[in-house]
């Protein structure tokens, strides 16, 4: 057996940090563990690896086993969401599975994360999240062996479409348009925080970290879409991106005071509409199955249906104060 940093890997095996030309091998890898529980594969790319490097110390936060035939047999990464909330996401190839490597991976991140745990202000509670699909049922069990418990789950709800979906209605005094980089830049991002402000764990962002998703080689302006008041106040956002193999829907927000009448769902059926004449049939998007503002019964009254499920353990670092909860104002629900 080789050690490394604390834990036990195969002889055989070997880990180093991650590097670029890594992204590739890992989002096969990824695709494998989708395939290996008969899910459909998730469409992760080679950019959203990039993207979620580009707020990690590669030579801290990262660790790649290589097995003796020289391919990739698992990953893992922590990121520092700031509030005290750290997440760590692993993966072992199902071709490499019960040879200890997810244990390993697991320990690895728990250990960076602790060392990040300063980072957080005194008194602050510091936690560790690490999602598993619900179908791993050896996963989820190595979770509960190294102390985590379930917070939450998460759905991957799908729509099929077999039609071409019909045109969104909205209410007197609202419009649906596309989004307008440089012009609609803050009004999207403002709306999108306040809007995700009461949702479980979100943590506050800055708006340059926000607007560099505008960056990235696969972003297109007409996959984003708003509901225009004539005031000029956007209540309502939807982000959608392309994924490999179908349309994905990254985020859709209504502003706490115009919900209930309906913006979500027209934000849907412009966005399926979109992906439609773009020669997509199914689109997806993630959401937490206890969402505060009823977002699933929203997705499903449109068509979309669960299509997968992943549990979020959490293991509690150093107790204290909840900054992501106590930024919330209490009378917000």
């Amino acid at each position: 057996m080789a050690h490394y940093e604390g834990v036990t890997l195969p002889e055989e095996y070997t880990l180093r940090h991650a590097r670029d030309q890594d992204a590739q091998d890992i989002v096969r890898l990824i695709e494998a563990c989708d395939q290996s529980f008969g899910l459909e594969s998730g469409g992760f790319t080679e950019v959203d690896i990039r993207e979620g490097w580009s707020n990690l110390d590669m030579e801290q936060d990262t660790w790649c086993v290589i097995a003796p035939n020289d391919a990739l047999a698992a990953y893992g990464e922590v990121t520092d969401q700031g509030s005290g909330k750290l997440v760590a996401d692993g993966y072992v190839h199902p071709e490499h599975r019960g040879k200890g490597l997810g244990t390993a991976i697991v320990r690895l991140m728990e250990a960076r994360a602790r060392e990040l745990a300063p980072n957080t202000p005194e008194g602050a509670e510091v936690s560790l999240g690490n999602g598993v699909l619900l179908l791993d049922q050896a996963g989820r069990d190595m979770l509960d062996a190294e102390g985590y418990s379930v917070a939450r789950v998460f759905w991957e709800m799908r729509i099929a479409m077999t039609e071409e979906p019909a045109a969104p209605t909205l209410p007197a005094g609202l419009r649906l348009r596309g989004f307008i980089p440089g012009q609609d830049d803050h009004a999207v991002f403002e709306t999108i925080e306040s809007a995700f402000a009461d949702h479980w764990e979100h943590t506050p962002r800055e708006f340059d970290e926000w607007h560099s998703r505008l960056e990235r080689p696969d972003f297109d302006p007409a996959l984003w879409l708003l509901i225009e008041a004539d005031d000029g106040v956007i209540p309502a956002a939807l982000l959608g991106w392309m994924r490999a193999d179908h349309g994905w829907i990254n985020t859709v927000g209504t502003l706490r005071e115009w919900r209930g009448k309906g913006l979500a769902s027209a934000l849907l059926r412009a966005s399926f509409g979109v992906f439609w004449r773009r020669g997509e049939r199914v689109v997806a998007l993630g959401v937490d199955s206890q969402n505060p503002t009823g977002a699933t019964r929203v997705y499903e009254a449109v068509g979309m249906r669960a299509a997968s499920s992943a549990v979020i353990y959490k293991k509690t670092l150093r107790p204290g104060v909840d900054l992501a909860t106590a930024s919330v104002n209490p009378s917000q629900g």
